[in-house]
């Protein structure tokens, strides 16, 4: 799916109807929404303060080497990222 620069990865996510979790509907406060970055992290923006405040409630067991986001608090700037949600 291709979307223009700057679009939050959440937004994305929803308009595509790919499941993703959150309670807070995209207000970065939750933190349900993480997502796993699998390749192109580069193509996404710089985590913001209040995205690394979130940090411990977005950690995935076991998975430290991997880079994890809050979908509503990562935009998409250009090129392709892949990533795995985990909706529950």
């Amino acid at each position: 799916m291709e979307v223009p620069s700057g679009t939050i990865l959440f937004e994305a996510l929803r308009e595509a109807d790919i499941p993703i979790a959150s309670s807070c509907q995209g207000e970065l406060v939750c933190g349900r929404c993480k997502i796993k970055v699998l390749s192109g992290q580069e193509n996404l923006s710089e985590m913001t303060t209040d995205e690394m405040r979130m940090n411990v409630r977005l950690s995935w067991e076991n998975e430290s080497k991997k880079i994890v986001r809050a979908a509503c608090g990562a935009r998409i700037m250009e090129g392709t990222v892949e990533l795995s949600t985990d909706y529950w």
